[in-house]
């Protein structure tokens, strides 16, 4: 199963790219992680991958989950906690304007 953005929301999604380009792969499933980000300091372009077997709303939760951790890093460094305060922060900066009825259908 090939995951894909839900099709509304794939351009806020590229526009992430152009604060801060980055490569972006899709990756065979890994059963330790759905998405990663890690810093290579011999790389002038940085890498986040996302598994392929994700639904298409895990698959944009988790790609914004990465480029949270990407644009923390760019502002801070090394020097935080991975899920901290600033990248908390960065997160919901960037699901703002996704969190609409017309992207995440709500029941009741």
């Amino acid at each position: 199963m090939k995951s894909t953005f839900p099709q509304l929301r794939l351009p806020i999604a590229l526009s992430f790219g152009k604060k801060t380009p980055f490569s972006f792969q899709v990756q065979k499933p890994r059963s330790s992680k759905l998405g990663d980000f890690r810093y290579r300091k011999d790389r002038k372009i940085q890498t986040i991958t996302i598994n392929s077997d994700l639904n298409p709303f895990q698959f944009l939760l988790t790609f914004i989950h990465e480029v949270a951790h990407l644009h923390t890093f760019e502002k801070f460094g090394n020097s935080l906690t991975p899920h901290g305060n600033e990248w908390k922060k960065e997160f919901q900066s960037l699901m703002s304007p996704l969190l609409t009825n017309s992207i995440f259908q709500m029941t009741s």
